[in-house]
């Protein structure tokens, strides 16, 4: 893999940021540093995705680890509900956004489970 193939955000890469980022939330707090210079072997843009995935989940309350109508719910009291590309909830790993009207705003997603591509609808909490 050249450089440049180190700062896109293959399907390949997302997985192998995905498989880091579930090892350091299974480390130790004390311990995640150490984990993540060794499973990135280097590769600073690899660590940089991976911390900045960690991020993101914090600032949204974890939200990988709840099933997706609780995620939905907490969504829905948002302003501006928004789901992140690559942003897993319950079996459902979001691909892209799709569209934002009246009623819902909606995400191509992929089923992890059935390994199929599924729309997600989340409709605001004034419906």
């Amino acid at each position: 893999m050249t450089k440049d193939d180190n700062s896109r955000m293959t399907p390949r890469r997302w997985q192998q940021v995905k498989e880091i980022f579930d090892g350091a939330v299974r480390s130790e707090p004390e311990q995640r540093s150490a984990f993540l210079s060794d499973a990135c072997g280097g590769d600073e843009v690899l660590r940089q995705e991976v911390e900045s995935l960690s991020r993101c989940l914090r600032k949204r309350g974890d939200l990988h680890r709840l099933p997706a109508y609780q995620v939905g719910a907490r969504l829905l009291v948002d302003e501006k509900p928004e789901l992140n590309v690559g942003q897993t909830i319950s079996s459902y790993q979001i691909i892209s956004f799709i569209s934002r009207g009246g009623m819902a705003v909606v995400y191509l997603a992929q089923d992890t489970k059935l390994n199929r591509k599924v729309a997600l609808k989340l409709l605001p909490h004034t419906h």
